[in-house]
């Protein structure tokens, strides 16, 4: 038998199935005030047992937990039965607790009507133990509360640990003679305005005039929403929330300003950067792409690689994107995308990007390799950028072998761009570029003009395919990533919703091959073809 430690009943530990976690030696599971579990989307989940090295998870009723080849058999402590009606509910008794039996053969498995065969006194010892773990467990937690590590009854290895759960404030920010939009002095902010309760402007958390008169407006209302993590420390209440604050406007000497247009701190608060009319500086990849004026990025205060944002702060972002969805400073038809997802990054939001991933308006995008990943080298001189969005794009192959995994197609990469830097261009030529099997990798991305195509490199984006397509058709994992990749820069405002494709070829040249022009030609969006999308 394996009695249990880490199985969570708790709202605060949000968990979804088929998730893997750390090592299995015990088990106890602890309600708080919530019947069932569930997940950001409130819909219900069946108990969860952390486990090591196991990542196929099921649960086949409120009786048994199926990890690997093992049944763990669940029997509830509770002053009233589990419903086995129910098959996600967890306890009617909100402060009931579980222990967990494993049998690695099935026959094993005892009958359901076996749940009281321990004793009182087994069942009241039991209690006790678990009582004591919590006390201790809380303790522990305060010890560690500004620590990035979980507390100290988790395994070293635990996979999640999770912000403290807040309560949020129902009280009227204080009224402000003179606060801020953005860099417009004004008598009242964005939440002032729209009685926003849950914000606290610049003024209230004592932003300093941004260093420059002249940052660029973004159009409103806002079409994209970005979401990223501030990768540093976590804040939990708003004294340290407002210090926080004022340590990320300059943190960066290149930082005209905050980075971020808003920010959602641990104390149930949101608090404004640079508002809804100023462009950020939170996503720009290394001479190539930015996306700081797309639209508008959130920032939660914290390092978000292995922690879980709080209910609190998720129903808190849902409820501000919808209040100015409401009063128009956001469109209806919204995008979310993620900052991991748009620049390249050595702190990536793993947990918090699972957790975004439940918004409704979440758009998911073709993976890019960025330059930093493939090894690039910097650009040699300044590049000249386009007048985004484009309408063109044009398709040419590299004439070279092709490439079928990423480390073959990494190296293809810096050969590309050596070839480039040895006839003295100061670049790769490709603005995006693509091996076999779906690999796509940034080179001056979609911002910059491409220095090879004397004569149109200001009206074009240069897209390369690795390898000779002359008599040979690039695969369906090349073909799949490129369209996708053209719709996720129409979605994200680098090209035209109107764009159209051409070969090489179109222009004069021979690339792509004749076997990829063939393709492209039966594109509804082929420049001379006369098919619609």
């Amino acid at each position: 038998m394996i009695e249990a430690t880490n199985i969570y009943a708790d709202r605060r530990m949000p968990v979804r199935r088929n998730d893997s976690f750390s090592t299995v030696d015990s088990v106890v599971g602890v309600a708080d005030n919530a019947h069932e579990l569930r997940d950001y989307n409130r819909q219900l989940q069946k108990p969860v047992l952390m486990a090591n090295n196991v990542t196929n998870v099921k649960f086949d009723n409120s009786e048994s937990i199926h990890i690997g080849n093992i049944v763990y058999h669940i029997h509830h402590h509770s002053r009233r039965r589990i419903d086995n009606k129910d098959s996600d509910s967890i306890g009617s008794d909100p402060f009931g607790s579980y222990t967990v039996e494993a049998f690695e053969n099935l026959d094993n498995l005892p009958p359901n009507g076996n749940k009281n065969k321990y004793s009182f006194r087994i069942i009241a010892a039991i209690i006790s133990v678990i009582l004591m773990f919590i006390s201790a467990s809380v303790a522990s937690y305060f010890a560690l509360r500004h620590n990035n590590k979980g507390p100290d009854f988790l395994p070293s290895t635990t996979e999640y640990t999770t912000v403290p759960s807040t309560t949020v404030s129902e009280t009227e920010p204080p009224a402000s003679s003179t606060t801020t939009i953005g860099y417009t002095t004004t008598t009242e902010s964005y939440f002032e305005i729209f009685d926003y309760k849950n914000g606290t402007d610049r003024s209230k958390w004592g932003a300093l005039p941004p260093k420059s008169s002249n940052i660029p407006k973004l159009d409103v209302p806002i079409k994209r929403i970005i979401i990223g993590h501030t990768g540093g420390n976590f804040c939990s209440n708003e004294t340290e929330c407002i210090e926080t604050m004022k340590s990320l406007q300059f943190i960066n000497p290149d930082l005209e300003d905050i980075a971020y247009n808003f920010l959602i701190g641990g104390d149930g608060k949101i608090y404004e950067g640079r508002g809804f009319n100023y462009q950020g500086q939170h996503t720009k990849n290394l001479d190539a792409t930015e996306f700081n004026s797309i639209g508008i990025c959130i920032a939660f205060i914290g390092n978000y690689a292995r922690t879980v944002p709080s209910f609190e702060q998720y129903d808190l972002l849902r409820d501000f994107i919808e209040t100015f969805v409401k009063n128009q400073l956001i469109t209806k038809d919204y995008i979310v995308v993620l900052q991991d997802d748009l620049v390249y990054s050595e702190t990536k939001a793993v947990t918090l990007n699972n957790v975004i991933r439940n918004l409704q308006n979440y758009r998911p995008l073709q993976k890019i390799y960025r330059r930093e990943e493939w090894g690039a080298q910097r650009n040699k001189g300044i590049p000249t950028p386009y007048n985004i969005p484009m309408k063109q794009v044009v398709i040419d192959h590299s004439l070279t072998p092709q490439c079928e995994n990423l480390n073959d197609c990494k190296a293809r990469a810096r050969s590309l761009q050596d070839q480039s830097l040895d006839r003295f261009f100061d670049d790769i030529s490709y603005n995006i570029f693509f091996g076999a099997n779906g690999l796509v990798f940034e080179g001056r991305g979609w911002d910059f003009e491409e220095s090879h195509r004397i004569g149109f490199n200001s009206k074009v984006i240069d897209i390369g395919a690795i390898g000779n397509f002359t008599s040979v058709s690039p695969d369906q994992g090349m073909v799949g990533a490129m369209l996708q990749v053209f719709d996720d820069a129409m979605a994200l405002g680098k090209l035209t919703n109107d764009y159209k494709i051409f070969g090489l070829n179109d222009f004069g040249g021979s690339g792509p091959g004749a076997a990829f022009m063939q393709l492209i030609k039966a594109w509804c969006r082929y420049g001379y073809g006369t098919k619609t999308c």
